[in-house]
């Protein structure tokens, strides 16, 4: 909602054509945060859709005359940075990478063994 505000009032400043009255900006501030929220799947992260949302307030108010929609900032939404895939799911390695994980495990299993045996000799 802090974001919705934020450029809500940065399109205040604006004068465009048709803002909403002073008595109905308050709930228009709650029916764009609303929105937008729905709009970026209930989820969305401050850090990432609040810079999104700005860029794409941006882009929509260098050619702004009128009070926007909603959809018509969402129009101009950049995509998500993607994230960084920490692991493949299994099934998805290669023949070499399996057989490579393997021969780590049995060098493990060697290295536990081996200091089992050694404790089982000291008692």
């Amino acid at each position: 909602m802090r974001q919705s505000a934020r450029l809500a009032a940065a399109t205040l400043v604006l004068h465009v054509a048709n803002p909403p009255r002073d008595d109905q900006i308050e709930i228009t501030i709650r029916a764009w945060a609303e929105i937008f929220r729905d709009r970026l799947g209930g989820g969305s992260i401050e850090e990432i859709d609040g810079e999104r949302l700005e860029k794409a307030w941006r882009a929509w108010a260098a050619g702004a005359k009128f009070w926007p929609t909603p959809a018509e900032i969402l129009e101009h939404l950049p995509p998500r940075p993607r994230r960084l895939q920490i692991a493949r799911s299994i099934g998805d390695q290669t023949d070499d990478e399996i057989a490579a994980g393997k021969a780590a495990l049995d060098k493990i299993n060697e290295i536990i063994n081996c200091n089992n045996k050694k404790r089982e000799d000291k008692t």
